[in-house]
């Protein structure tokens, strides 16, 4: 599906965010997208994402789990929420890790979510805000979240992951 736009710049609508009636999208001059669609469940609440087109198809031989890694940094600390400040103040808002607030890194993107009421909106955007531009990258961190990376992947090396490990280099030529 195609949006129009004022102005009449195009998009597509990707699988991240299937066609809805009600979808409005807004190109902001940063580059940066906004989609909103309305819902009424649960009441009085917001779900925010921040997806990032960057995933480990982006990855050199090298660099497997720079993405995975940098999703975990994300919940580490930033510039405006030092050490655990992003998980304590959303706390203060009843969030929970893993409930309401977590992320993914697939193939092509890394998507970062977060639920809030309506009355922490803007505390919502500040954090999607230091998630896109305000990382802390403390070695210390890097080492700490590249081992608990490592020890996912080495949690997931069963059967199944040994046969992608033939079939994806012959599904995707290499």
């Amino acid at each position: 599906s195609v949006i129009r736009h004022q102005g009449g710049r195009e998009s597509l609508v990707t699988p991240l965010i299937p066609a809805h009636p009600h979808l409005s999208c807004v190109f902001l001059d940063n580059g940066l997208v906004s989609r909103v669609i309305p819902h009424g469940k649960p009441a009085g609440m917001v779900e925010l994402r921040l997806v990032v087109r960057a995933g480990s198809v982006l990855e050199d031989g090298d660099q497997l789990g720079v993405a995975h890694v940098l999703e975990h940094l994300a919940f580490r600390g930033s510039d405006q929420f030092p050490d655990d400040g992003l998980v304590r103040a959303l706390a203060a808002y009843g969030n929970r890790f893993g409930a309401h607030l977590n992320a993914t890194t697939s193939f092509e993107t890394t998507i970062y979510k977060l639920q809030l009421p309506v009355e922490a909106l803007e505390l919502g955007i500040t954090v999607l805000h230091e998630w896109a531009a305000g990382l802390a990258l403390p070695s210390d961190a890097i080492e700490a979240e590249r081992l608990v990376v490592l020890e996912e992947w080495r949690r997931g090396r069963g059967p199944g992951a040994r046969a992608r490990d033939v079939l994806h280099p012959l599904a995707f030529g290499g």
